[in-house]
Order: structure tokens, then C-alpha cells, then sequence
């Protein structure tokens, strides 16, 4: 049983210095609110379409921070703690980025403006009862983000790194490079944490990627259910039991496997499983909620907290999140009102 006032306690108190770097990806999200169902929306294009042009009005949207690594970055500067962002972008990503970022501890001096900027229109909509999101996206500079866009001292930052943190492999053509090149900057002490974003596109480099990744190993691989499905399939497993997917790539891959579901999350080490419901409540955003749930267990990490604290905070970092009407970004009173109060799910 986690003790939610000792969790409380550890998220206010001090944190440690640490060195945390995270990349390679930073979009500017353009995240459109569409108030009804996935019938309707289709109902609404074909008519509009149909007619030769048109609008659909009075449509909430807006513009905010987007990409895992930055929103990854992003979250954790709200938790208390200092983060490096590697990054490319366009002048106008930078200036974006900047503004989006003011006021937080989130070090910019590695960007890169030498690329285009990485963009996604995001609709968020319903579909049986359950909110969803449809991107279509821009990768920009990420799409090409190979070990060579990395100069000296982005390698000597990666090289002093405690925790490197690196995502959104799916849609860098070099990201099996990128992430062997970063796997032989660790240092013994450091912590390499690897999201690959959604990989059933490239499944066939999937199964070159794990393959490398048996050879030399990861600190923490982080899996939403798409994600263990393709990883587990390419392993030799093709079950739809989520958990014992995760369980079965502990036992093939060196490092920890995460799992993060709407319903549950588990870190599975050598075959040994922990796991954790998630809070019960009520989404307001549809996108976000993994990175958060990254940042969470890297603070938990951090704070040197059991596997089981660890869940438990990361379950709390997102519901904060996705509870945040869509417009605002969590704080850490947020994460502290879900930890203090929220119900688990049965």
C-alpha cells in the first residue's frame, strides 16, 4: 500500500541535482476541440467538401507545446527539476518555443534552428463515449535528426548526463542510429530512458531496433498498449494481455520494462512485475498524458521511490494532466490535489 502523504511530502521537498537531458523532438501543436462525435465530423467534411469549400465555425482550438521530449521537459521543469532539450527547429520554433517555455528551468542552449519547424493539427473528438485524437503532423527537423546534428558539446552534456531521456524514434528515419550512438555516450552511472512512440509503421526496423536493443540494453523502455503489442510481437509474443506482453519483454530485453495503460501501469524487470490502477477520473485533453506519465516516474526515480511509489506518481502526473481543462499546463498542486484525493480504479 503506497502512503500518499509520504508521496505528497517527497514531491515538495527539495529535489536533487541532477543532470537530465531530453530529445530530439519539439512540435508546435495546434489542438482543435471538436465538441461532438466521430460521425459527425466525418458528416460535417464530406458536406463541406461536397459543396466545394466551406467552414465548420465556432470550433475551440489553440496553439501549445508539443513533441514527447519537450512536453516530456516541459512537465518535469513544473515538478521542480532543471532539464536540457536537444531539438531542432525552425527561427519562428525557437521563438515559439522560448515563449512557451518562459519562466521555466528548461535549458535551451542546445537547440538547433537549422531545420524546418515540426508541426501537428491535433482533433480531439468523441467515439463511444471516450475522447480521442486524430494528428496529422510535419516531423520537420526530427524526421532526420541522425547522430551527426549531435556536436561536441551536446555530446560532452550527454557524456556528465545522469538521466537521458530520449523519444519519438518512430518518426526519425535515423532513430535506430541516434539511439545507439546516445547508448555508447552513457556513462556507467547514467540512466538511458527510451519512448519510441507509436512504431506500426516501421515494423520491420522495429525488429533491427529491439534486436540492438538486446545487445546493449536500456535503463527503462516506456510502452502505452500499441506500443507493447508491436514490441512484444517482434520479440516472438503476439498475446492481447497487455500486462504478460510487458512481462514476456523483461525477460528478452536488459532494463526495465514500463507499462502505462488507462487502466493500469507496471514495471517489469527479469519477469519480476509491479503493478498499479490508475486514478479514476474524468479526461479533459485527449493528448499528453504519456509524456507526463514519463516525467513522473523520472521524478520518482530521482527521489529514489519503490517501483510501486514510482507507479503510483506517474499515475498521478497524468491524471493531473489530462484533468487540466485544455487550455491550462499541470503544477505541482495539480499532481499533489490527484495524489491527496483522487480514487483508484477497482
Amino acid at each position: 500500500m503506497v502512503d500518499r502523504s509520504r508521496l505528497v511530502e517527497a514531491i515538495l521537498s527539495p529535489k536533487p541535482s541532477k543532470i537530465i537531458v531530453s530529445l530530439p523532438d519539439f512540435y508546435l501543436d495546434h489542438i482543435i476541440s471538436y465538441p461532438h462525435g466521430v460521425e459527425r465530423f466525418i458528416n460535417d467534411v464530406r458536406r463541406i467538401a461536397k459543396q466545394g469549400g466551406g467552414n465548420i465555425i465556432n470550433i475551440p482550438q489553440h496553439y501549445t507545446l508539443g513533441g514527447n521530449a519537450a512536453n516530456f521537459a516541459d512537465t518535469l521543469a513544473r515538478l521542480g527539476l532543471r532539464v536540457s532539450l536537444i531539438v531542432r527547429t525552425s527561427e519562428f520554433g525557437y521563438l515559439c518555443l522560448r515563449h512557451l517555455l518562459k519562466g521555466l528551468s528548461v535549458d535551451l542552449s542546445h537547440v538547433k534552428v537549422d531545420s524546418k519547424l515540426s508541426t501537428s493539427s491535433i482533433i480531439e473528438m468523441q467515439i463511444d463515449g471516450r475522447l480521442v485524437n486524430v494528428m496529422i503532423g510535419e516531423p520537420g527537423g526530427l524526421k532526420d535528426f541522425s547522430p551527426q546534428k549531435l556536436d561536441e558539446e551536446d555530446l560532452e552534456l550527454l557524456k556528465s548526463a545522469d538521466y537521458i531521456c530520449l523519444f519519438n524514434w518512430c518518426q526519425n528515419k535515423f532513430g535506430t542510429e541516434l539511439f545507439l550512438h546516445i547508448a555508447e555516450q552513457v556513462c556507467e552511472d547514467s540512466f538511458l530512458f527510451f519512448d519510441l512512440g507509436d512504431p506500426s509503421s516501421r515494423v520491420d526496423e522495429l525488429k533491427t531496433l529491439c534486436e540492438k536493443m538486446c545487445e546493449v540494453g536500456v535503463g527503462a523502455l516506456s510502452l502505452n498498449e500499441n506500443e507493447a503489442y508491436w514490441v512484444g510481437k517482434v520479440l516472438g509474443c503476439s498475446s492481447d494481455d497487455r500486462a504478460e506482453l510487458a512481462k514476456y519483454i523483461s525477460k528478452r530485453l536488459e532494463g526495465e520494462i514500463l507499462l502505462h495503460t488507462p487502466e493500469f501501469s507496471s514495471h517489469n524487470i527479469k519477469g519480476e512485475v509491479t503493478m498499479v490502477p490508475t486514478f479514476d477520473v474524468k479526461p479533459q485533453k485527449s493528448t499528453g498524458a504519456g509524456d507526463c506519465w514519463n516525467a513522473g516516474y523520472i521524478l520518482g526515480s530521482i527521489l529514489n521511490l519503490s517501483y510501486e511509489e514510482r507507479l503510483f506518481l506517474a499515475n498521478g502526473v497524468a491524471a493531473a494532466h489530462i484533468t487540466k481543462p485544455p487550455f491550462e499546463r499541470l503544477t505541482v498542486d495539480d499532481v499533489v490535489r490527484v495524489l491527496s484525493t483522487a480514487k483508484l480504479r477497482c
